[in-house]
């Protein structure tokens, strides 16, 4: 290898590989996009972490951390997810089964740290208290939310 080649390569002590071939570095994930499975922006990757020595998963803008399990693929331009995470349901229109607008899902009540959660909390308007709809009365979820019953606020 002539010397200005060695520049691109770096030089290996190991024993189990000896090129990087397909290998993905953590400066790979950093500042890249992040997309659910559907394609809808996530955020940007800030960190990456592990434990030990394993890759457990990425910090996504200031406060949302995704499993490794939940990573996809990474591309040159984005990192894709295998979910829908239930934080992207925050900020969304919702819709009665009657088609009336019932507000904007201001929070997400979750059962645990996983993908789910109980309810969402939708508030009409910025004096008025928000209210509880309970997962079992979402009928849809995508880029507004439909609810499966009639509801008056």
């Amino acid at each position: 290898m002539s010397r200005q080649s060695k520049k691109n390569y770096p030089e290996f002590i190991s024993d189990r590989i000896n090129t990087l071939g397909s290998s993905l570095r953590a400066t790979d994930y950093l500042r890249k996009v992040v997309l659910s499975k559907s394609g809808e922006k996530v955020g940007i990757v800030r960190d990456i972490v592990f434990h030990g020595h394993v890759f457990v998963g990425l910090l996504i803008g200031k406060n949302l951390f995704i499993d490794s399990k939940f990573v996809h693929s990474v591309a040159d331009d984005a990192v894709m997810l295998s979910i829908e995470p239930v934080t992207l349901l925050r900020g969304k229109i919702v819709f009665d089964a009657d088609g009336r607008q019932i507000g904007k899902v201001k929070d997400v009540v979750r059962r645990h740290t996983g993908n789910d959660y109980e309810s969402i909390l939708v508030k009409k308007g910025i004096f008025r208290k928000p209210i509880a709809i309970p997962k079992s009365h979402v009928k849809t979820a995508g880029k507004n939310i439909i609810l499966n019953t009639s509801y008056e606020l």
